[in-house]
């Protein structure tokens, strides 16, 4: 029995998905991507799975709750550790089943909003092939979850628009859009952009909207709420970060324009070809520069052909109403980078991950666009052509760029699943050491989830900040220095990898040799390896 034909572009959509799934799961052969943050979530399981709470044990075996990271994607993995399963495996497969979906959901958007297969296609394909995206759901991270909340919450809006009896779809969007805000921070846009949404697209009174936008933000916030309202009751505190001085705000803004201009370049060109680019650095700015101009413009012209009425707006207000949101929440959320980055110390790190979001919504918003322009312009056959050309030269471009990624990862790993860090000889060593000994160490994290053993960091990388007087390790100031205490009196070990050097240069810059040398010149090495050493302090002095 033959295919019905309207079933043609959710097979072939399906069959987007699926190839999806493939690249993740030859991406991540080596196992997810596992950083820092990535640690924290796995360790923040396994401790609220233990009864302890959504938190990390000390060297010591002391708990401390983690409020600076919402708890979603922790309680999420503990769930899958309550069933027995791996919960590194688990993060693997639902960051694989998720990159499924979020293709799944900008490709059906855009038939049943468009009823264009060509267009549907297109946008699953660019998802697909995106080398920002990819990578992305190649790491055990938290943007996966949160994004597909946040923009199933948007297209759960659109069916409330559609019919606004269907409270349910209110509900679920809010539900969705404050989800996706406990499980990270920087989701909120989503909830603002939704809020926002209801009041400026909802067919109803002012005041009513006003309402109703009200209401949404309230009950997107309960999940969050309660989260802040537990996580204040056991801390005294929300966050591990205080508001910048005056003069580190004005460094900041110096700084940030070259942050958001390198992360959107990786949208266009490769990574190497940011800071040395293989043809004049200008023509990076003029891309840029280029690409902004001609989404503003883009939209204006959109948005003036609307207001005039040239078409039936009924036939393209659904279109017009996902367009707005992604539009609401794309500059929701590089407001709240610029905010956050400015004003917050530590500061926020800009970077390709922090405008992963942005990208996906950037992408969808495109394919938007061209639906609606074709309704809204004459559109020549020269100009469908030149639009087809540029749709395939940019899937092959982002094609090759992310089949360069995933053989990488293929090969090498990520994180601190890489071979490399699999094969340390220092890391070796670290695990044969007694149990009970206390460690102090520049790779903290690395131990904690390789070794399952919490460490003190080293000072100076932590604080970020460079001592006035270089000492031996141990010979330093010891007040409020728990970690050069306990190696002083409690014979803890001192374990440093050789990314030392690469994290005091940033402190030290042209003294980064002297402050090394300083640091363990008269210590008792123990262990010297290929990527570290092990040293304790002299006995007897």
């Amino acid at each position: 029995m033959f295919m019905k034909k309207e079933n043609i572009p959710h097979v072939v959509l399906a069959a987007i998905a699926l190839c999806g799934v493939i690249m993740l799961v030859f991406s991540t052969e080596q196992g997810p991507g596992v950083g820092g943050d990535a640690t924290i979530y796995f360790a923040a399981a396994r401790n609220l799975l233990e009864g302890r709470g959504v938190g990390l044990i000390g060297p010591r075996g002391e708990f401390r709750l983690t409020p600076y990271d919402p708890p979603l994607f922790p309680m999420l993995l503990s769930l899958f550790g309550l069933v027995s399963i791996d919960m590194v495996a688990a993060a693997q497969w639902l960051n694989v089943l998720l990159f499924a979906a979020i293709i799944l959901l900008v490709g059906e958007t855009i038939y049943h909003l468009a009823r264009s297969t060509v267009l549907s296609l297109s946008a699953a394909l660019l998802v697909m092939a995106s080398p920002v995206l990819v990578p992305l759901y190649s790491w055990a991270m938290t943007e996966p979850l949160s994004c597909f909340l946040g923009f199933g919450g948007l297209v759960l809006l659109l069916l409330y628009f559609r019919e606004p009896r269907r409270w349910w779809a209110f509900a679920a969007s809010t539900l969705t859009a404050g989800l996706a805000f406990v499980t990270h921070y920087k989701s909120v846009p989503f909830l603002v952009a939704g809020a926002a949404g209801v009041f400026l697209l909802s067919r109803k009174p002012w005041l009513s909207r006003l309402g109703r936008s009200a209401l949404y933000c309230v009950l997107g916030f309960v999940p969050m709420g309660a989260w802040l309202w537990y996580s204040v009751s056991m801390t005294s505190g929300v966050a591990s970060r205080r508001f910048e001085t005056g003069a580190g705000m004005m460094g900041r803004v110096s700084s940030l324009g070259v942050l958001l201009r390198d992360a959107v370049l990786f949208w266009f060109i490769p990574d190497s070809w940011i800071s040395a680019p293989p043809y004049p650095y200008l023509l990076n700015r003029l891309l840029l520069s280029l690409f902004t101009l001609v989404m503003l413009a883009w939209c204006a012209a959109v948005g003036w052909k609307i207001i005039r009425r040239v078409v039936d707006r009924e036939e393209v207000e659904g279109r017009l109403r996902l367009s707005i949101l992604l539009a609401l929440f794309t500059l929701g959320h590089l407001a709240m980078v610029v905010i956050t980055y400015i004003i917050i110390y530590p500061p926020i790190t800009v970077n390709i991950r922090m405008l992963s979001p942005v990208h996906l919504a950037v992408l969808w918003l495109v394919v938007v666009l061209l639906s609606l322009s074709r309704d809204l312009f004459p559109i020549t056959r020269a100009m469908n052509v030149v639009v087809a050309a540029g749709a395939v030269v940019l899937l092959v471009w982002y094609g090759w760029r992310t089949f360069r990624i995933v053989r990488y990862n293929y090969a090498a790993g990520m994180g601190f699943q890489s071979v490399e860090w699999k094969q340390s000889e220092t890391l070796r060593q670290v695990r044969n050491l007694p149990e009970g000994t206390l460690i102090v160490t520049n790779e903290e994290l690395v131990i904690l989830f390789l070794l399952d053993r919490p460490s003190y960091p080293l000072a100076e990388i932590y604080l970020n900040e460079p001592l006035a007087e270089f000492t031996m390790y141990g010979d330093g100031e010891l007040v409020g220095d728990t970690a050069q205490r306990t190696f002083r009196e409690e014979g803890a070990a001192l374990v440093l990898f050789d990314a030392i050097y690469d994290q005091l240069e940033l402190i030290y810059g042209e003294d980064i040799d002297e402050r090394v040398i300083t640091l363990t010149e008269g210590l008792e090495k123990v262990f010297e390896g290929k990527d570290g050493a092990i040293y304790y302090y002299p006995s007897g002095e």
